[in-house]
């Protein structure tokens, strides 16, 4: 039997429309493939090292985003990403990329968050199952949230700055507490 999947979008929003947006990316049964908390501080693994390559990367592949805070987490990733010219100002930017566009998957509309996210995830998974490990997966789909005014930004960059150290009492914080090399 086919499942209805919902779309956790908000409804008729214009997603490549020029705003921020924080996302949160999830490994499939909230392995801890990217490291581990050690006295509040991340170690990344070499999995974790590809993310981080492949979020900044992003930036140098995409004229039309700019990065602020991110965080690699033992098992997740948090990042704000920006399409077009911030709406509010910003602290921590990793910069505009050279005007170069990727390819698209067919279907997919260039330009939108769930494009660049899906292309961010792409990346990773390709060369962690090339140089890591076959068995590496994202869950399904991401979070997103729109931010909306500065208020907002300055409270998701003090998240995204403190993850580490709250790991403790992280939601995505899981039973398995053993990085994967």
């Amino acid at each position: 039997m086919k499942r209805d999947r919902q779309s956790i979008r908000l409804k008729g929003y214009d997603y490549s429309a020029e705003g921020a947006y924080f996302v949160t990316i999830v490994c499939k049964d909230r392995l801890p493939w990217f490291g581990e908390i050690v006295d509040g501080e991340m170690q990344l693994t070499d999995a974790g090292k590809i993310v981080e390559e492949e979020w900044l990367h992003g930036a140098e592949l995409r004229s039309e985003i700019t990065l602020d805070a991110f965080v690699v987490m033992p098992n997740h990733f948090h990042g704000i990403v920006v399409i077009g010219e911030p709406l509010v100002p910003l602290a921590g930017v990793h910069g505009k990329g050279v005007p170069r566009h990727a390819p698209t998957p067919m279907g997919s509309k260039p330009n939108t968050l769930g494009t660049i996210v899906r292309m961010f995830k792409q990346a990773c998974t390709k060369r962690i199952r090339q140089s890591v490990s076959a068995d590496f997966a994202w869950l399904r789909g991401y979070h997103d949230r729109i931010i909306r005014n500065q208020e907002e930004l300055q409270k998701i960059q003090s998240y995204i700055q403190n993850n580490s150290a709250m790991w403790n009492e992280d939601r995505f914080n899981s039973r398995f507490d053993q990085p994967r090399n």
